[in-house]
């Protein structure tokens, strides 16, 4: 019988140096690099990663970063809570200030799903 092997990739750790990378990339004029950044930033640390997406929140693209920033949020709340509501501001932030593009009931949920894992 052939042993059984793991083959889920081995998560590298977050370094300074990558968080700062991650940072820069979500700025990054080339979508794709954009993307896989801002969805990393959900392995960063609060401190650095809350503000970067706090900005892409409101000021990202509207189909891409916007969602991907809300989703690595709920991540970053989930994962490494919200116990001052830091995260909960931002989110609340694209509801109350964002533009037309903001898809306001998925933001919600989020906040929804945040306040829940609070509450735990």
């Amino acid at each position: 019988m052939a042993p059984v092997v793991d083959s889920a990739p081995i998560a590298s750790p977050v370094t300074p140096d990558s968080v700062a990378r991650w940072i820069a990339d979500s700025a990054s004029g080339d979508a794709a690099k954009r993307a896989t950044a801002i969805a990393a930033l959900a392995d960063a640390p609060r401190k650095d990663a809350l503000p970067v997406l706090r900005r892409l929140l409101t000021d990202g693209e509207p189909q891409i970063d916007r969602p991907l920033a809300l989703r690595s949020l709920r991540d970053l709340a989930l994962t490494q809570g919200d116990a001052d509501g830091a995260i909960r501001d931002a989110v609340r932030q694209a509801i109350y200030h964002g533009d037309d593009l903001t898809k306001t009931e998925d933001v919600q949920e989020v906040l929804d799903i945040i306040e829940e894992s609070e509450l735990k």
